[in-house]
Formats: structure tokens, sequence, C-alpha cells
């Protein structure tokens, strides 16, 4: 009885330092998904042809301007460039407090990897688009 009363005293202690760790540091990775995964997430739906799913991956005030057929229309000029994406990978963020950029590369059969990077803010907790200007431009 007294091993058990100690084992969870120890995951006790430990779950505390834990929450410590990420609530104490304001910590914007740990149990929230990357700003780079979220990137990810919004370019593979796009890429899957369904924009009414990607608006969920954008902050408020952005989804509340933008309709699916404007998102196919800001992704048209990289799927013609593109023409099939075979994978999208999120490469990098750089987190500023609740603001960061991400980046993720695409895969692609006719222009080799496309690069884009957004902007994205933290919003109840979970990274979102901020803008979609970017897209515009796509890096090489």
């Amino acid at each position: 009885m007294k091993e058990l009363i100690a084992q969870t005293g120890v995951i006790a202690a430990a779950l505390l330092i834990v929450a410590g760790v990420v609530f104490g540091l304001n910590d914007r990775t740990t149990l929230v998904p990357a700003p780079s995964v979220a990137l990810e997430g919004f370019l593979r739906t796009l890429s899957a042809e369904r924009y009414k799913r990607a608006v969920p991956y954008l902050a408020q005030d952005l989804a509340d301007s933008i309709s699916p057929d404007k998102l196919e229309e800001l992704f048209r000029p990289i799927r013609d460039r593109a023409g099939e994406i075979i994978n999208v990978t999120g490469e990098r963020e750089q987190i500023d407090g609740e603001h960061a950029e991400a980046e993720a590369s695409l895969e692609t059969r006719s222009a080799g990897t496309i690069t884009i990077a957004l902007p994205m803010q933290l919003e109840h907790g979970v990274w979102k688009i901020t803008e979609l200007k970017p897209l515009a431009t796509p890096g090489p």
C-alpha cells in the first residue's frame, strides 16, 4: 500500500513539473500543434481541393472575410505551376509570443519544391493563418 501511495505521489509530482513548465513558461508548442504543422494541414487541405475545410485554419478575421471560392482562386496559380502535388511538409517556424511565421514545402511533379511562408497568430490556443497574400507569390 505504501508503494502505491509513493508511486501516486511521484506521478503527481511529475505532472506538476510538466504543467509548471508548459503553463509557467508560456510554452506554445508542447500541447499545441506547432505553426508549421498547422500550415502543413492547411496546404494539404488546399492540395486536396477541399477549400471549405481549409477555412478553419484561418484566423477569425480572415476566415470571416474569405470564401472557399476565393481560397481556390488564391491557390490556383500554385496548382497551375506545380502540376501534381506529391507531398506537403511543414518545415520550420519562428515564434515570437503569440505571433509566428511558418514555412512549408510542396513537393511537386512539375515545379520541384515550392516553399510557402505565412504569418500566423495564436487564437484560442491554436495557431491560425493571418494573411494569404504571400500565396500569390510562392518562393522557389
